[in-house]
């Protein structure tokens, strides 16, 4: 009978059915994020948009402890939060997918292919919601707000 190390064990995890349909749901809206940003995107100032994205590398290396709080939270956000402001959706969509990459495999040792399929696809999700409430307070600060 084969004997089992513990690095042969941590290796071998397969996944329940309610994590693939999770990460297959987190796919397949992160890609219709993408694409849905990409139609009739606009890339007003390429220059620009390359300062940003090595800004957002650079920054996605390295983290912060926060006080008070157990964990850490990666500089990146501020990069990507500004991006929100100054560049198009389509290129703080890239750029947020650019900093997940780089903040998920900077450390890494090995590969995993869920890492390739859903790491960049969650950030275009949580990013979205940000750049349609922005849009939204932008709408809303005019004289004639849909919002009530």
């Amino acid at each position: 009978m084969p004997v089992r190390t513990p690095a042969a064990t941590e290796s071998w995890n397969p996944m329940t059915s309610q994590a693939k349909t999770f990460v297959g749901m987190v796919v397949s809206t992160g890609t219709l994020v993408i694409a849905a940003g990409m139609v009739n995107s606009s890339w007003p100032d390429p220059a620009r948009f390359a300062c940003y994205v090595l800004a957002v590398i650079f920054a996605s290396v390295f983290k912060v402890a926060l006080p008070g709080i157990n964990g850490t939270m990666s500089v990146n956000l501020v990069v990507v939060l500004i991006s929100v402001v100054e560049l198009s959706p389509a290129e703080t969509l890239v750029l947020g997918c650019v900093a997940a990459l780089v903040q998920t495999w900077w450390h890494k040792k090995r590969f995993e292919p869920v890492h390739v399929l859903s790491t960049p696809r969650k950030s275009p999700l949580l990013l979205s919601f940000v750049i349609w409430s922005s849009i939204i307070r932008q709408v809303c600060s005019g004289s004639r707000c849909p919002c009530g």
